[in-house]
């Protein structure tokens, strides 16, 4: 099988689904995708969350807020930007 590797400055978009399946009204707060900000330790970071803005850090996670209902049978699709990690793919210390 062909398998392109991640290479510095490789970017991509991953979307992520949220559906209420319920038979209520649910209230999406804050996205926080760990280990992905500033000083995270995964292979990529977040470049962009929802609507293309780039998130909060909070140091490790990258954070932004919906703030926003799902009535019952709705799903709100969020695109997350990642880009590969300039210093490689495993956290610092663990080389």
């Amino acid at each position: 099988m062909d398998q392109t590797p991640w290479t510095q400055g490789f970017t991509c978009l991953v979307t992520l689904k949220v559906a209420n399946d319920g038979g209520r009204e649910v209230q999406l707060g804050t996205l926080r995708v760990p280990v992905s900000g500033n000083q995270g330790g995964a292979a990529f970071h977040v470049t962009g969350l929802g609507d293309g803005a780039a998130p909060a850090d909070d140091g490790s996670a990258a954070v932004t807020d919906l703030d926003r209902s799902l009535e019952p049978g709705e799903e709100e699709l969020v695109t997350i930007g990642v880009q590969f990690r300039e210093s490689g793919c495993t956290a610092r210390g663990s080389q």
